[in-house]
C-alpha cells in the first residue's frame, strides 16, 4: 500500500512539474508575443491616429479601431498575449495536467485511492441531513465539491483530480431511490469513469500554442 501511495505522490509531483512549465511557456510566448506586437507597430508607418482617439473612455475604442483597422496583425497579438491568452495558457494547462494524472492512475492501477477518498466523501455526504431530500445531481455535485474543497487530508492536486471526476460523471434521479448510499454509488461511478479514460490526445494544447506562435511569425512577416 505504502508503494502504491508514494507511486501516486510520484505522479502528482510529476503532474504539478508540468503545469507549472506549460503554464510557465506559454506566459513566455504572451511576453515574446507583446515585444513583437510592440516593435512591430513601433515600425511601421500608418496613418496618424484621430484627434478623438486621444479624449477618454471614447478615445480609447477609437483608437483601437484603429489599431484594428490600420496595424490589424500586431495589435490582435497585442490584445491576445496581454488579455486572453494568459487566462487560455492556465485553463489549458489544468485540464491537461488532470487529464494526465487521471490517466497514469488508470494505467498504473492506482484507481482504488482515488475512489476511496471519493468513497469517503460520499459517506460524510450521507450523514449529512440536508442530504435526504436530495433529488437532483447538480445540488449533490455542489455539496461534494464543497466536502472536496474542505477536505484536509488531501492536497490541492488530488481535489482538483477529485473535482475533474465528479464534474464529468452524472447520476441519474432514480439512483437516490435506491438504498445504496451516495458513497457506494460515486465510487462506482468513479470507477467506471477512470478505467475508462483513454489517453489524453494534447490536441488543444498543441493548437493554442501553434495558433499562437503562428500569429506571432505573421505579424513579423506579413
Amino acid at each position: 500500500m505504502s508503494s502504491s501511495f508514494n507511486l501516486y505522490a510520484k505522479i502528482i509531483a510529476k503532474g504539478a512539474f508540468k503545469w507549472l512549465s506549460m503554464l510557465g511557456l506559454g506566459l513566455l510566448f504572451c511576453l515574446v508575443g507583446i515585444g513583437i506586437g510592440v516593435a512591430v507597430m513601433e515600425g511601421t508607418d500608418a496613418p496618424g491616429m484621430p484627434a478623438s482617439a486621444h479624449t477618454g473612455m471614447f478615445g480609447a475604442v477609437v483608437g483601437l479601431f484603429y489599431l484594428l483597422i490600420y496595424q490589424t496583425l500586431p495589435t490582435l497579438l497585442l490584445i491576445l498575449s496581454i488579455a486572453v491568452l494568459p487566462i487560455i495558457y492556465f485553463m489549458v494547462a489544468n485540464k491537461s495536467v488532470i487529464q494526465f494524472a487521471i490517466y497514469e492512475v488508470a494505467t498504473k492501477k492506482l484507481a482504488g485511492l482515488v475512489i476511496d477518498q471519493i468513497t469517503a466523501l460520499g459517506k460524510s455526504i450521507d450523514k449529512n441531513p440536508k442530504m435526504q431530500k436530495v433529488s437532483n445531481y447538480v445540488q449533490l455535485k455542489q455539496e461534494l465539491l464543497n466536502e472536496n474543497n474542505t477536505d484536509k487530508t488531501t492536497s490541492k492536486w488530488q481535489k482538483r483530480i477529485i473535482a475533474f471526476i465528479f464534474n464529468r460523471i452524472d447520476i441519474d434521479p432514480e439512483e437516490f431511490s435506491k438504498s445504496e448510499s451516495v458513497g457506494s454509488i460515486l465510487s462506482g461511478k468513479a470507477a467506471a469513469y477512470i478505467n475508462e479514460f483513454t489517453e489524453p490526445s494534447g490536441l488543444l494544447t498543441y493548437l493554442v500554442f501553434g495558433g499562437h506562435f503562428i500569429l506571432m511569425i505573421l505579424t513579423v512577416v506579413l
